[in-house]
């Protein structure tokens, strides 16, 4: 499909679009970062496929409503968020040029506040970590480690390790650090201490990849993307592939219940709140707080006490 047709209200006149085009030219002119340009085009993808598989040629706002009911039967909650925001963005940007903005008022579905993946346990992670250790023997096995065991001490984002490079890693008196580029920043303005364990893991990776001019600190290597810096799809892949072996095999284990497990470890340990909140670079503490949420609900289960007052009563009046 290369052109849709954009129904105006009470269909008083319509505008022909180019959609190749057009999204060309939006990601073009759009001051995107990171990972969005893909997410956007994923779900605004998603979105053409589905009007071409109902032979939608022109669109309204019903058509949005419709897609909506679609795609909270096709694809979970937060997703369907995404393909949505994907396609808000577009629709204002294509009004600036006069197209109606057929998104204005189409709202997000509503997700309850709280983290939806859960920490790696203390035990599991353990047997993880000394078996990626000892099973270490190429460059793959090395960097994996490494990825590993980096995310989860130093609590790191997937975004954050793919844009780290071998120069990053700094001494400042007597600690070693890596120099990091937070979410949502140009500039690598922080951070984070690489202790013992977790500088020696990356040394061993960079010595047993020798000498190269390659720049990244995390690399491929597929023969045809040798020396590439890892994207973030990949070290989500690499965590995945981890945590199905070892038995957590749930949508509530991802790449990114190495950092929650981090910051769960932290918590177990009594660290203040707002040091948590400082190490996981959060503009809001409220963020911080949802890492907590599900780890409190399981160890202060309130529905326990409810259970044992129902027995303490049956007890009571001989019913039990």
């Amino acid at each position: 499909m290369n052109e849709i047709v954009i129904l105006q209200p009470q269909n008083i006149d319509t505008t022909k679009i180019n959609i190749e085009k057009e999204l060309k030219s939006f990601f073009e002119l759009e001051d995107f970062r990171g990972e969005t340009p893909r997410t956007y085009t994923t779900g605004i993808n998603y979105f053409i496929s589905w009007l071409n598989n109902n032979n939608i040629k022109a669109i309204s706002k019903e058509s949005i409503i419709a897609y909506k009911k679609y795609l909270i039967k096709h694809v979970k909650p937060r997703t369907a968020n995404l393909y949505l925001s994907g396609l808000r963005c577009l629709f204002r940007y294509l009004s600036d040029k006069g197209v109606v903005n057929i998104m204005n008022n189409i709202k997000n579905f509503k997700i309850r506040k709280g983290y939806a993946k859960l920490p790696i346990p203390l035990e599991k992670y353990i047997e993880i970590e000394e078996t990626l250790k000892r099973e270490r023997h190429d460059e793959a096995t090395y960097r994996d480690y490494a990825l590993f065991v980096l995310a989860v001490n130093c609590m790191l984002r997937e975004c954050e390790m793919t844009r780290s490079d071998k120069n990053d890693i700094i001494q400042i008196g007597n600690q070693y650090v890596l120099k990091i580029q937070g979410k949502g920043y140009d500039s690598k303005d922080d951070i984070a201490i690489l202790e013992e364990d977790t500088l020696q893991a990356i040394l061993d990776y960079l010595k047993i990849r020798g000498k190269d001019e390659y720049e990244p600190l995390f690399t491929s290597v597929a023969t045809n993307h040798k020396g590439n810096r890892l994207t973030t799809r990949s070290v989500s892949r690499i965590f995945k592939n981890i945590l199905v072996r070892f038995g957590l095999d749930s949508s509530l284990y991802t790449g990114h219940s190495t950092r929650h497990t981090g910051a769960t470890f932290l918590k177990k340990s009594n660290v203040d709140l707002l040091d948590i909140q400082k190490v996981l670079r959060h503009k809001d503490i409220n963020t911080t707080t949802i890492y907590a949420h599900t780890e409190d609900r399981l160890n202060n289960s309130m529905e326990k006490v409810v259970q044992e007052y129902i027995r303490e009563g049956k007890k009571l009046y001989g019913k039990e």
